[in-house]
């Protein structure tokens, strides 16, 4: 009878055991879901974040930018006027029309740099849409699939980044640029008139 019942206890104490670890992996499960759901909105916020401020960046560059271009035109547009209305001056001319060139070197630079930072937002906002859209969209999948997926997805998020066609474009137009363009312009022109 001691022999049945100590059998009959280890047999509870045994069937006990294993629900209670059961139940502990899937509380771990349930923990891990919690926790890469936890990182995957992190991620995203990150990226959101990001893009948020590179398009912050972005628009005071293109004020910037377009500050230069506004003194420009308005230079360019007092210079007009008063070659109509007032006898012509070419001294303070070519003056307004090199404070016009040296105004147009950091318009450039500023619209350029707008321009990356415009790109960066985009990518920063892109990436941030594929990672709130990848677990809808794979749910129904298998989970093998799912699994490749996301293992390509992130390979490709994560993936080196390629800076050197950012830095051989940081810095402003030179007169070099300038001067070559005009001078493809007017050979254009000339080529045309022929």
């Amino acid at each position: 009878s001691l022999e049945k019942t100590y059998k009959s206890n280890i047999g509870a104490i045994s069937l006990a055991y294993e629900e209670q670890l059961k139940a502990i992996n899937n509380k771990n499960d349930q923990l891990d879901t919690l926790l890469g759901n936890a990182a995957s909105r992190v991620i995203v916020t990150e990226y959101a974040d990001s893009a948020q401020k590179e398009k912050i960046a972005a628009e005071w560059l293109r004020g910037g930018s377009l500050f230069c271009m506004a003194v420009i035109i308005v230079i360019a547009g007092y210079s007009f006027w008063e070659s109509i209305h007032q006898s012509f001056d070419l001294s303070n001319s070519l003056l307004r029309l090199a404070l016009v060139f040296l105004l147009s070197v950091p318009a450039a630079y500023l619209a350029r740099e707008s321009t990356k930072h415009r790109q960066q937002q985009y990518t920063h906002l892109q990436t941030s849409l594929d990672l709130k859209a990848i677990n809808p969209y794979i749910a129904s999948l298998p989970e093998e699939e799912q699994h490749k997926i996301k293992s390509e997805i992130a390979q490709r998020i994560f993936a080196p980044k390629d800076f050197q066609s950012i830095s051989n474009e940081s810095y402003p137009i030179n007169s070099q640029e300038v001067i070559m363009a005009l001078i493809s312009k007017f050979g254009n022109d000339k080529d045309k008139s022929d």
